[in-house]
């Protein structure tokens, strides 16, 4: 029992709830999610421990090749300006898929071809999604104990509007790690009512851009409504799409 209070006390305070903290400082305008902002650092952690020092680690080489990497990523490292560092990543990867097709592409081997490679390629999962995942299960877990510990905390989470919908749900799967059951009808109601208010504002806005294409409207004001598709996409799939399946339940 004492390690557990331990670390929940830990989740809550310190280096952990640093940037948690800052995320919702910054998130001042409606439709900004902090955890967003948050997926967004994390992400571009992970492509710069991909293309710095741990490359040259074995272990870490062995780990990319067995994990790989998804095509956002791989794209991602192609836009970039470091070409040594993706050229090696790309080396990595090309001899791990031949080793994995080795033995199934030769003559007489059509069954074992059908069993051994998958449909959707050598790679099933990516390393650069895998370190979001867990780096945004640690920051959703890190919000439930600030709601615990910190009554500052618990009033700005009650009282913002920009977080999104995969997200929001995130936190609530999350929140039991950290939370008593006492607490958590109360946070759950925390993080979703205000995402049903946020979602309530789009759905006039959107209604209103739409009505601004009748002719009858031409000449109205817009009434801020300019971005609000990019807004309403924003707050339904979150800001980082190419992140896969962190989002999902039991992750």
């Amino acid at each position: 029992m004492g390690t557990q209070n331990t670390h929940r006390s830990r989740a809550g305070s310190g280096l952990a709830a640093m940037p948690v903290l800052e995320a919702f400082e910054e998130a001042v305008t409606p439709d900004c999610c902090p955890l967003c902002s948050l997926e967004a650092r994390s992400e571009e952690a992970a492509v710069c421990r991909l293309l710095g020092e741990d490359l040259m680690d074995p272990g870490f080489r062995s780990r990319l090749a067995r994990t790989g990497l998804c095509r956002h990523h791989v794209q991602r490292l192609l836009a970039g300006r470091d070409r040594l560092g993706t050229a090696l990543v790309l080396l990595e990867l090309v001899r791990h898929g031949r080793r994995q097709l080795s033995g199934v592409a030769g003559e007489g081997s059509e069954t074992r071809t059908a069993g051994s490679i998958p449909e959707t390629g050598v790679y099933q999962d990516c390393l650069v999604c895998a370190e979001v995942r867990e780096a945004m299960a640690r920051y959703a877990r890190t919000v439930a104990a600030l709601y615990r510990d910190d009554a500052a905390f618990r009033q700005r989470l009650a009282g913002h509007d920009g977080i999104c919908l995969p997200h929001a749900a995130l936190l609530v799967h999350q929140s039991s790690a950290e939370l008593p059951p006492a607490l958590r009808p109360a946070f759950r109601q925390a993080v979703l009512n205000r995402l049903a208010g946020g979602l309530e504002r789009l759905e006039a806005e959107l209604a209103w851009f739409v009505q601004k294409f009748d002719y009858r409207y031409r000449e109205a004001d817009w009434k801020g409504t300019q971005n609000a598709p990019d807004r309403a996409a924003a707050r339904l799939w979150g800001r980082s799409p190419g992140v896969r399946q962190h989002r999902t339940a039991g992750q």
